[in-house]
């Protein structure tokens, strides 16, 4: 198991409030206490792992891959042939677009 901490959050003398335990109960914490609290609770089998996801967001290859084109397996969904006066996708392939196909049909 890995818990992931931001660096901004770990060197930040801010305060944050979080909820540890429960939704009912509040604790605020500066980022330094966060991230010692959670060095604390690391074992060998529950990492604290350090992410800068601004870095991540500004990684040159990270606007390629969220604007990739569909895959594959969304046009092979599309059944070959059918008007769409019903379900043109099989279910098998791509049950999101299969299940909205039926939604829309149902509602006649």
């Amino acid at each position: 198991m890995v818990t992931v901490l931001d660096p901004s959050i770990a060197s930040s003398s801010s305060v944050f409030a979080i909820h540890a335990n429960s939704s009912k109960e509040t604790l605020f914490l500066s980022g330094k206490d966060i991230e010692s609290y959670l060095k604390k609770l690391e074992t060998a089998e529950v990492k604290v792992q350090d992410i800068d996801f601004t870095a991540l967001a500004a990684a040159p290859g990270a606007a390629a891959q969220t604007s990739k084109p569909p895959t594959k397996e969304k046009e092979d969904a599309k059944i070959e042939g059918a008007v769409q006066i019903a379900i043109g996708v099989k279910k098998e392939v791509d049950f999101a677009a299969w299940y909205t196909n039926v939604r829309r049909f149902s509602n006649f």
